[in-house]
């Protein structure tokens, strides 16, 4: 029975982008507990998370080409050890690029610190950045396990890897937050012990999975005659990279504009907190959308079937379009209700955040759909193996443009606030 390209992009997409989301609420919630320390603890995890988000984003984005290459090479019916090369190369890789980044991430305190934020702020995110880099290179691992069952078109592995490890993330972070069972209260820093802990764990269990699941033997994903290949490391670093550097580059330019927010006080900061957790939600549906569609693209790419191809872009174009009608129509309608587990609505104190969260609110979402569909058209091309273009494009529409003008506008708006 043939299925259509929009249900064959669905079936795929809707794991990676489920798996994202429950990967978020755990975060929201997180920063929940954290919000009920104080303000203080909230701005500093603004920092915190957009400045770990960007390091992180660089780091794992990589692995979207071991997806896209073991769904390639199945398109084109390629032998099977040709995808085990690439699942131990990409692991391989995962060391060598994540201890340098780990040591990076230990030391971002510094980089707040030299970007002029506020010192007690920068404090409380120094414990989480050092737990934080502890974990970098299990969860690196952890990419390139889901992005390898993502190339089989087995995307359901990544959303059971997310629902098995979310009730413990939020356990750890709950007791290690707010100080339960005697233990001590890490505000913060309790976020990282929990979010480390649980990829380190994972990635041992999916390890011990994939050994033992007879389905794989095919592979040979654990032949030790053959365990880096630099032909293949070549190939995924040269499509990997810019896809690193493209998302990084993006989420980089949100944290350029956290770290602006951070120079008009700790309620705006807190406010683009509140606002960049339902944000990163509608970007989970993006990129997992994304995901599916540079795989599907480049399977089809090596069946040389490129109206199946465009098919699957005008697809993208139709489930972006609805889902962010519905969602945009929520966070224009209930900007305040939004904001209700994060902070008291009713307290006067809050009224300055509230503001600065319907305002942000009403920008993002109107940025939201036009960044969506260059994301798609961006998908399309790395299915294609072309992942420089996109990277180019939007590194310079985002550091030449869009964030200038952040700076002029917030600037202006800023220092003259209507309340």
């Amino acid at each position: 029975m043939k299925i259509s390209p929009k249900k064959e992009l669905f079936q795929l997409a809707i794991p990676i982008i489920s798996s994202g989301i429950l990967n978020k609420l755990a975060s929201m919630v997180a920063v929940i507990f954290i919000g009920m320390i104080g303000k203080d603890q909230l701005a500093a995890s603004a920092l915190a998370f957009n400045s770990f988000l960007t390091l992180f984003t660089v780091a794992t984005a990589i692995f979207f080409s071991v997806g896209i290459l073991c769904g390639h090479a199945i398109g084109i019916g390629t032998e099977d050890g040709k995808i085990g090369d690439i699942f131990r190369t990409g692991c391989w890789i995962a060391i060598m690029v994540g201890v340098p980044m780990s040591l990076f991430m230990w030391h971002l305190g510094s980089g707040l610190r030299w970007c002029g934020q506020d010192p007690g702020l920068v404090l409380i995110t120094i414990p989480y950045f050092h737990l934080m880099a502890i974990g970098l290179i299990p969860t690196m691992f952890n990419s390139v396990i889901v992005h390898f069952f993502i190339g089989l078109s087995r995307s359901k592995i990544a959303l059971y890897k997310t629902m098995i490890s979310l009730p413990f993330i939020i356990f750890i972070a709950y007791i290690f937050i707010l100080g339960k069972f005697g233990l001590p209260q890490l505000g913060l820093a309790g976020m990282a012990v929990a979010i480390s802990a649980t990829q380190i764990a994972t990635s041992m269990v999916l390890f011990v999975y994939i050994y033992f699941d007879k389905s794989l033997s095919q592979y040979q994903l654990f032949n030790l005659k053959k365990t880096f290949d630099k032909t293949i490391a070549k190939k995924i670093l040269h499509l990997g990279a810019p896809i690193g550097i493209q998302f990084g580059t993006e989420l980089g330019a949100m944290t350029a504009v956290t770290y602006l927010l951070g120079h008009f006080g700790v309620n705006a900061l807190a406010a683009g907190q509140i606002v960049s957790q339902y944000i990163t939600l509608l970007i989970m549906l993006i990129i997992g959308l994304s995901q599916a569609l540079s795989v599907l693209t480049s399977k089809a790419y090596g069946n040389q079937d490129f109206k199946k191809i465009i098919n699957y872009r005008n697809a993208s174009f139709q489930i972006v379009t609805f889902c962010l009608l519905f969602t945009s129509a929520i966070i224009v309608l209930f900007p305040q209700l939004l904001a209700m587990p994060y902070l008291d609505i009713h307290a006067e104190k809050n009224s300055e955040i509230l503001h600065y969260v319907r305002l942000f609110f009403y920008v993002a979402v109107c940025n939201f759909y036009i960044d969506s569909l260059r994301n798609m058209l961006s998908a399309s091309l790395r299915g294609l193996h072309a992942s420089l273009l996109p990277m180019i494009v939007g590194t310079v529409c985002l550091w030449g443009l869009s964030l200038p003008m952040s700076y002029v506008l917030g600037t202006l708006f800023f220092n003259n606030p209507v309340v």
